[in-house]
């Protein structure tokens, strides 16, 4: 099923490895294009995404809007696009580019490009945590202090979120909170908490294997404190294997719809993007609220 209405590219060219600014010099050069109606609109400054993407809704001239660059650049797009007939594509350009991995978009900016076009409309869940919403891996604790750190250092690509976590790890200590997951309260110190609606953080760093984004669901995961690296790697491998919500000594994971926690809370990490959010955070599913184009697979892989 091809895609026959117009399509808008928002491109962040500060997205990744910052070479954003040769999208549309690359989608000139690829055949399937030259009967396309579309648009590129570049990004100028923070949110502007989010603003590009709502004028574009508001426009009517659309059926397709898509997020060229991270999953920070995604969530600007998708969260113009949620409860309106417009569908979100993704081109991925960013450190992680989770989500668009999760939906099975290729890492090669042609073939990424060709799977659009040939991509089928439907419908996602989403998350929202205090209003703003989630469409991939949110969290407090240590994945988002290294969130915060990553996005102020010059490391380019994946290699700032693997440099701030080596810096952060000996230095961080684990905190106590209150959760109430789907109604029942439990007390817990954790390392980090991330809600899950897709199973990767990005760069194929799996932290909810079973996570779908069209169940109703999120996954709460949670790691415990811990000693050292070989504790979470060894337990949370073991957890890989389970087929429930068992509990291990490092590593614990719920489905659920919605939760709340208490406690020590500043910094945040929504989809990567760092922010600052008050305890408590309350974190809820919306399901099947986004259309999106959902790729045919790289052909590189078949």
């Amino acid at each position: 099923m091809q895609l026959r209405s117009r399509i808008l590219f928002i491109v962040n060219p500060h997205s990744g490895w910052h070479n954003g600014g040769e999208f549309a010099n690359v989608l000139s050069k690829i055949p399937q294009y030259r009967n396309v109606e579309f648009d590129v609109a570049m990004t100028q400054r923070r949110r502007h995404a989010f603003e590009l993407a709502q004028k574009g809704v508001e426009s009517g001239k659309y059926g397709v809007i898509v997020a060229v660059g991270g999953d920070g650049t995604v969530n600007d797009v998708a969260s113009a696009l949620v409860g309106t007939d417009v569908a979100l594509g993704v081109i991925p350009m960013g450190r992680g580019n989770g989500f668009a991995r999760h939906l099975g978009y290729s890492m090669r900016l042609r073939n990424a490009l060709r799977q659009l076009l040939s991509g089928v409309v439907d419908k996602v869940d989403i998350m929202e945590v205090n209003g703003r919403y989630s469409f991939n891996v949110s969290g407090i604790g240590f994945d988002a202090l290294v969130a915060h750190v990553a996005s102020k250092t010059k490391v380019k690509g994946v290699f700032s979120y693997i440099w701030a976590a080596i810096t952060q790890f000996f230095k961080y200590r684990s905190h106590s909170y209150k959760l109430t997951i789907d109604g029942r309260e439990m007390s817990i110190k954790a390392f980090l908490l991330s809600f899950a609606n897709t199973e990767q953080y990005g760069s194929n760093f799996i932290i909810a294997p079973r996570a779908s984004v069209q169940d109703g669901q999120m996954e709460l995961c949670i790691i415990d404190k811990v000693n050292n690296v070989l504790l979470i790697g060894l337990d949370y491998t073991r957890h890989l294997f389970m087929e429930n919500n068992e509990k291990t000594q490092a590593f614990r994971m719920f489905h659920c719809r919605e939760v709340k926690i208490e406690g020590r809370i500043n910094t945040v990490h929504i989809d990567g993007e760092p922010m600052f959010m008050k305890s408590p955070l309350n974190i809820r599913v919306i399901p099947r609220v986004l259309n999106v184009v959902v790729p045919t697979p790289d052909p590189t892989k078949i």
